[in-house]
C-alpha cells in the first residue's frame, strides 16, 4: 500500500537525490541507467491515483539545469533568496552574530582554504546545520524525521509568500531546521535555488512518466502540475495539441559564428542538396506568444510560460492585436519599441517604461522616465538620451504561427505556416520582406552571399545578429541542437588584447570549487587600476595561478586595498594580492565595445573579457597601460562614427542610425544626457544628498529640485562617501538595512518642503522615518522618542511620534513600575488617584510588558491632574479571554443511523448554518475585542495567570440585548452546558492546563466569568462619563450581575464537571 505523495517523508526524495547523485560522472551508467532509476522512484514511492504526485516531483524538478532561470515549477512564486540573501536569513534563523566566525566563514563559502569552499550547500551544513538542527541524543546518529512532503511544501509556499521579509523567512527556516537532519536541511537549500545537481532532467522524468508527457509539456501549456497528477493512466493516450491560452514552448536557436559553415553545413541536407531560408534580423526585445482565444481573450506568454497579460500591463497591447489579427489563433514573435523619430529600435529596457507611461497616460512630450536604477548598477552609456513617449511605438513582430484558429500548424513546413501568417495578420506583408522605416529585416535566401549581405547590414546597424531558418523545417519545442534555426553573430567587433596584473581575486564553486579562480586585474597607472574577469583559463592553468597567489592574499572584508592600487572602492574582491611584483600577468581579449563604468578606476568596463593566456614570462613592470586602453577605444569610435548612414532595398539613402549599440541591461542604467539645471539658491549648500528610493516621486525631479537647491546627490550610501542626508519616500529593504545601522532616514517629504517654502526647513518628527541614537544623545532639544522639548507639535509630528517604533531600552517598565511606587513623583496631586495608579500598575502588570506599563504610567499622570478619560483606560488593569460558545450547548455527534437518515440536501444547509454561526461567532469577538482594547484591556490568546476575566459569547441571543439595570436583563440566553465552557477553554484557551487554571480562579476569585455585555455596559458608562466631563476613573459596572450562566455551576461538590478527554 503505497503512501499518497504529500504523506511521504521527505527522506524518501533525500535518499533518490543522493543515489541519482552517485551516478554523476559513471561513463558506464548513461541515460538508461538514470531513466531506470527514476522509473524504479515512481513505482516503488509515487501513488499515482492520489492525483497527487506533482506535489513530489516540483521538489525534483524546480528548474532546467543547475541554478537555471528556465522554472519548470511555474506554480510557486519568487522566494528573493540567492546566495546571499539566503546567508542572512539562515544566521537569523539560528541565532548566530552576524559578526561570528561562522557568520564570517558562511560569507566566504567560495574561498579557498576552507572545508567544502565552493559548495554552498555543504559549507551551510558544517556551520548550521549540523549544530542547530536536532540530533537525537541517544545514539548520536541523526533520529528519523518527519517531515512530510507535504508539509515541505507548505513551508515553501509560506517561505514565497514571506519574499522580501527577513524576519518571517528566518521564522519559517527555523521551523524547517527543528524537524529535519542537516542532510535533509542541505537538500532543502539546494531546491530553493533551483540547483540540485542530480542529472536529472526533466526529460527522462517525463518520459518515465507517460509516453504523451514531455509532448503534454511543450505543446499544452509547460504544466507540470497537470501531467503529474491527471495523465495517470500509463495505457492511456492524452491530447497533446496545441489550443490559445495554453504556452507552447518555444523553439531555440543554435550559436554560430561562422556564415560558411552555416550556409555549406546547415543549409544543406544529408544529400547536399540545399536547403531555401530565410534570414531575418535578430531583434533586441522581449520573445513573446501572443494567443488570441475562440471568446476573443487575449494572453501573451514569455519563454517561461508567464502570463505577463495581467502580470506586466501586456494587455494595454490588447486592441492592437485585435485589430490587427483575424480571428484565434498562436504567435511567436518579439514585443519592442520602435523610434520612429530616430528611425531606431530602443533598448530592451525601455518596454516596461513605456507601458508604464502608457497606463499613467503621460503626455507625449514628456521623456520616457527609467525610475528603477539599482544602486549597484556599475554601467552606463554616456551617448543615450531618453526619447519622448510620442516619439515611440510598442510593435509586436510577428515571425511564426503556431495555430491558425482552426488547430496546430507547428508540423507543417515553415514555408507553410509564413503563407498562413500572411493571411491571419493584418496587412498581409510577406514574412520574407519586413520592413522597419528604410531597414530590411527578414529576406529570402538562396546563396552565402545572401547571407553575407544580411550580416553587413546588420554590421552597418550595430545590431545583435542574424536568424537563419530552413523554409522546410517543422517547429520543434526547445530544439537548440538542430540545424534548422541558427542565430550568427558577426565578428565585426575589433578584439583588444591586453596583458593585466593581478590585484584581488574570488573564489570558484562547484567543480572550481577550493581555488581563486576570477581575478581583479589591473593595467599600469600611477597605482593601478583594475578590471574583473573570470573566464579561459583551463584547470591547470587557474590551479597554477592559484597557487602562485595564494601566499599573497589578505582579506579584503578584514583590510583595505593596498595604497599601491587605485580603486574606485566598488571593487569586492575576497582577498587582495598584498605584493603585486609576486603576482601573476594575465594576458586578456575583450570586446573593445567598452561601458563607460564608475565601478573601475579606469573608467571603462570591457565586455566580454576572458583569459587568454598566463603570462609567466611578464612581472608587474611590463603590462599594458591605461593609455593603450583609451588610445584603442578612441580609435575604435572614429571608425564607429564613419558607419552613419544604411541604404534601403532599392539603393536609396535611408535614415541615420545611431552608432551607439546598447546592451540589454536596464535601460535605466544608462540614461543621460539631460538638461542642464542651474543653482537658484544656497538652501542646500553643503548638503550631500543619497537617495534610499524615490516612493511615489520622479527620480529626475528630485535630483534637480537638490541641485537647484544648491545640494548634491550622491549615487548611494557608502561608509566616508560624505552623504549627509539619507532620503527615501517609503518603507523597503534598503530603508531597513539604513535603520539595522541605526543612521538617521529622513522622507522626501522634507526635500519637498524645502523647495516649496524655499528655505531649509527644520528636520521636525515628521520627517523621520528613523532618527538614529547618535542623533538622540547629540541633539539636547529632544526627549528619547524624538519629541522635541522647545517647538509645538503639529498633528504630523504627534502621527509620526505615536507610529515610530519605541527604541529598545528607551523605555524601561521596571524603572516605570518603580517610579510609579514613590508617590515623591506627585507630591502635588492627589493622594488616593496615586494610589489608585499604583494598584493599577502593581496589580497584574508583569516587568515584561512595556506597552502596559506605559499605559499604567500615563493613566497615573493623567489620572493625577483629572486629566484621564474614562474611555480609554477604564479597563486598563484587567487582562481576558475570548471564549465562542456557539449556542452554549455541548457537541454531539449524532449517531450513524440518525447520520444516514439525513437527506444530502438537508445535510448541506446544515453545514451551512453552522458556517454561518461559526463566521458570525467570529465578528461578535472581533467587536467584543475591539472595545475591550479601547479601554486599555488586554486580551490574552490562552488562559493564564495574569488573566483576570473569561468573557463568554453566545449566540442564543440577539447581539443588541443589554442589561437593562444591574440586576436584571432582557432576553437572556439560557445556561451554558458546563460541557460546553469546558470544550471551549481547551480547545481555544490552552488545553487541559487552562481547564485546571479556571477552576482554581474561580474557586479563589481571582477570575471572573462575565458575559460580553458586561463589556458592553463598561463602555456605555465610560461615554456617559465623558460625554457629561466627569474626567477620571470610571465607575464600573458591578460584574456580579453580568456573570455568565453555567447550568449546574454550583453543584454540591464545588467543582465543575471534569473535562471531556482531548481528540
Amino acid at each position: 500500500m503505497l503512501l499518497p505523495p504529500n504523506d511521504l517523508s521527505f527522506q524518501t526524495l533525500v535518499n533518490f537525490f543522493s543515489s541519482c547523485r552517485k551516478l554523476l560522472g559513471n561513463a558506464r551508467k548513461g541515460g538508461d541507467v538514470r531513466s531506470q532509476h527514476v522509473k524504479r522512484f515512481i513505482d516503488v514511492n509515487i501513488d499515482k491515483e492520489s492525483h497527487q504526485a506533482f506535489a513530489v516531483f516540483r521538489l525534483i524538478l524546480p528548474a532546467v539545469g543547475a541554478g537555471s532561470a528556465v522554472l519548470l515549477d511555474n506554480k510557486r512564486g519568487n522566494y528573493k533568496l540567492l546566495e546571499s540573501n539566503l546567508i542572512n536569513v539562515l544566521l537569523k534563523a539560528a541565532g548566530i552574530d552576524k559578526k561570528s566566525k561562522e557568520a564570517s566563514t558562511i560569507r566566504n563559502w567560495k574561498r579557498p582554504g576552507s572545508k567544502s569552499a565552493g559548495d554552498f550547500a555543504a559549507v551551510l551544513q558544517e556551520n548550521i546545520f549540523n549544530v542547530y538542527c536536532m540530533i537525537d541524543p541517544t545514539d548520536g546518529t541523526g533520529r528519523l524525521k518527519t517531515l512530510k512532503v507535504g508539509q515541505l511544501n507548505q513551508a515553501l509556499d509560506k517561505l514565497v509568500e514571506a519574499a522580501g521579509n527577513f524576519n518571517e523567512q528566518a521564522n519559517i527556516l527555523r521551523g524547517l531546521m527543528q524537524v529535519t537532519s542537516p542532510d535533509q536541511m542541505a537538500w532543502i537549500v539546494q531546491i530553493i535555488l533551483k540547483n540540485l545537481k542530480i542529472n536529472v532532467g526533466e526529460g527522462k522524468v517525463l518520459k518515465t512518466w507517460h509516453k504523451d508527457a514531455e509532448t503534454y509539456y511543450n505543446q499544452s501549456g509547460m504544466d507540470l502540475e497537470h501531467i503529474f497528477n491527471e495523465m495517470v493512466a500509463t495505457s492511456e493516450n492524452y491530447a497533446t495539441s496545441i489550443q490559445p491560452g495554453k504556452a507552447v514552448r518555444p523553439q531555440l536557436l543554435k550559436m554560430t559564428g561562422s556564415v560558411k559553415w552555416a550556409f555549406s553545413k546547415a543549409m544543406h541536407d544529408e544529400d547536399g542538396k540545399l536547403k531555401e531560408f530565410v534570414v531575418e534580423m535578430k531583434l533586441d526585445g522581449e520573445r513573446i506568444q501572443v494567443h488570441r482565444g475562440p471568446r476573443d481573450e487575449i494572453s501573451y506568454f514569455s519563454r517561461r510560460a508567464i502570463e505577463h497579460g495581467e502580470k506586466s500591463n501586456y494587455s494595454v497591447v490588447d486592441d492592437m492585436i485585435r485589430r490587427y489579427t483575424r480571428g484565434p489563433c498562436v504567435l511567436d514573435g518579439e514585443l519592442i519599441v520602435w523610434n520612429k523619430k530616430e528611425q531606431v529600435f530602443e533598448p530592451f529596457g525601455s518596454l516596461k517604461p513605456l507601458i508604464s507611461a502608457i497606463l499613467e497616460q503621460k503626455h507625449r512630450g514628456d521623456v520616457l522616465d527609467f525610475n528603477e536604477m539599482e544602486e549597484d548598477a556599475a554601467i552606463h552609456d554616456e551617448d543615450y538620451k531618453a526619447p519622448q513617449i510620442g516619439d515611440l511605438e510598442l510593435v509586436y513582430v510577428t515571425f511564426d504561427i503556431l495555430h491558425n484558429g482552426k488547430g496546430g500548424v507547428i508540423d507543417m513546413p515553415l514555408r507553410e505556416r509564413h503563407k498562413m501568417l500572411e493571411d491571419k495578420v493584418v496587412p498581409g506583408i510577406p514574412a520574407d520582406r519586413t520592413h522597419f522605416g528604410s531597414i530590411l529585416a527578414s529576406r529570402t535566401g538562396r546563396t552565402e552571399e545572401d547571407i553575407s549581405q544580411m550580416l553587413q547590414e546588420i554590421v552597418r546597424l550595430r545590431e545583435e545578429g542574424i536568424v537563419i531558418k530552413a523554409l522546410d523545417s517543422v517547429w520543434v519545442s526547445n530544439d537548440r541542437h538542430s540545424n534548422n534555426w541558427l542565430k550568427v553573430k558577426p565578428d565585426y567587433i575589433a578584439n583588444i588584447e591586453l596583458d593585466c596584473l593581478v590585484i584581488g581575486a574570488w573564489g570558484g564553486k562547484g567543480g572550481r570549487g577550493g581555488h581563486y579562480t576570477q581575478y581583479l586585474l589591473a593595467l599600469a597607472d600611477d597605482p593601478p587600476a583594475g578590471q574583473q574577469v573570470g573566464t579561459g583559463t583551463d584547470r591547470s592553468e587557474w590551479e597554477a595561478v592559484h597557487r602562485q597567489i595564494e601566499p599573497l592574499c589578505i582579506d579584503a572584508s578584514k583590510h583595505p586595498p593596498p595604497c599601491f592600487y587605485s580603486v574606485t572602492g566598488r571593487e569586492k574582491p575576497e582577498v587582495w594580492i598584498s605584493d603585486p611584483k609576486e603576482s601573476v600577468v594575465v594576458q586578456i581579449s575583450a570586446d573593445l565595445r567598452t561601458i563607460r563604468s564608475t565601478q573601475f578606476k579606469t573608467g571603462y568596463s570591457l565586455r566580454f573579457p576572458k583569459v587568454h593566456s598566463v603570462r609567466w614570462d611578464k612581472t608587474a613592470t611590463i603590462v599594458s597601460s591605461i593609455k593603450d586602453l583609451q588610445g584603442r577605444v578612441e580609435e575604435q569610435k572614429k571608425k564607429d562614427e564613419n558607419i552613419d548612414w544604411v541604404k534601403g532595398q532599392d539603393g536609396d539613402t535611408g535614415k541615420k542610425r545611431r552608432t551607439t549599440k546598447r546592451d540589454k541591461g536596464p535601460a535605466a542604467k544608462r540614461l543621460r544626457g539631460r538638461e542642464v539645471v542651474e543653482v537658484e539658491s544656497s538652501v542646500l549648500e553643503g548638503c550631500h544628498i543619497a537617495f534610499a528610493n524615490y516612493g511615489e516621486h520622479n527620480k529626475r525631479q528630485l535630483e534637480e529640485i537638490v541641485k537647484k537647491l544648491g545640494g548634491e546627490t550622491r549615487f548611494m550610501f557608502t561608509e566616508g562617501s560624505g552623504v549627509t542626508h539619507i532620503l527615501a519616500g517609503r518603507e523597503d529593504n534598503k530603508v531597513k538595512a539604513h535603520k539595522e545601522h541605526d543612521r538617521d532616514v529622513i522622507s522626501i517629504d522634507w526635500l519637498v518642503a524645502c523647495d516649496r517654502q524655499k528655505r531649509r526647513v527644520p528636520l521636525r518628527p515628521r520627517y523621520y522615518i528613523h532618527m538614529s541614537r547618535a542623533n538622540l544623545i547629540a541633539n539636547p532639544d529632544v526627549d528619547s522618542l524624538g519629541d522635541s522639548y522647545m517647538s509645538d507639535v503639529d498633528e504630523g509630528d504627534v502621527d509620526n511620534l505615536l507610529h515610530r517604533a519605541v527604541r529598545p531600552g528607551a523605555v524601561d517598565p521596571a524603572a516605570l513600575a518603580e517610579g510609579l511606587a514613590h508617590p515623591s513623583e506627585f507630591e502635588d496631586s492627589n493622594e488616593e488617584q496615586v494610589a489608585k495608579a499604583q494598584r493599577q500598575l502593581t496589580r497584574r502588570l508583569g516587568s515584561a510588558d512595556a506597552g502596559r506599563a506605559v499605559g499604567s504610567y500615563l493613566d497615573a499622570q493623567l489620572a493625577a491632574i483629572g486629566q484621564l478619560d474614562p474611555r480609554f483606560s477604564c479597563l486598563r488593569p484587567f487582562s481576558a479571554v475570548l471564549l465562542r460558545l456557539g449556542n452554549g450547548k455541548a457537541i454531539r455527534q449524532p449517531d450513524g443511523d440518525s447520520q444516514r437518515r439525513l437527506v444530502p440536501s438537508v445535510q448541506s444547509i446544515l453545514l451551512a448554518g453552522a458556517a454561518s454561526q461559526a463566521r458570525l461567532q467570529q465578528l461578535q469577538a472581533a467587536a467584543v475585542a475591539a472595545e475591550f482594547r479601547i479601554m486599555g484591556g488586554a486580551l490574552a490568546v490562552a488562559l493564564g495567570q495574569s488573566v483576570t476575566h473569561v468573557l463568554g459569547l453566545v449566540l442564543a441571543r440577539a447581539p443588541s440585548v443589554v442589561a437593562t439595570d444591574e440586576g436584571s436583563s432582557t432576553g437572556a440566553a439560557s445556561a451554558v452546558e458546563p460541557q460546553a465552557l469546558l470544550r471551549a477553554v481547551d480547545d481555544q484557551a490552552g488545553g487541559p492546563p487552562a481547564v485546571a487554571l479556571l477552576k482554581l480562579g474561580l474557586a479563589t476569585g481571582s477570575i471572573q466569568l462575565e458575559t460580553d455585555r458586561w463589556v458592553h455596559r463598561c463602555l456605555d458608562e465610560a461615554e456617559n462619563r465623558a460625554a457629561a466631563g466627569q474626567m477620571g476613573t470610571a465607575k464600573l459596572p458591578p460584574e456580579a450581575a453580568f456573570l455568565l450562566d453555567v447550568a449546574n455551576l454550583d453543584n454540591p461538590d464545588g467543582h465543575l464537571p471534569q473535562p471531556p478527554k482531548r481528540r
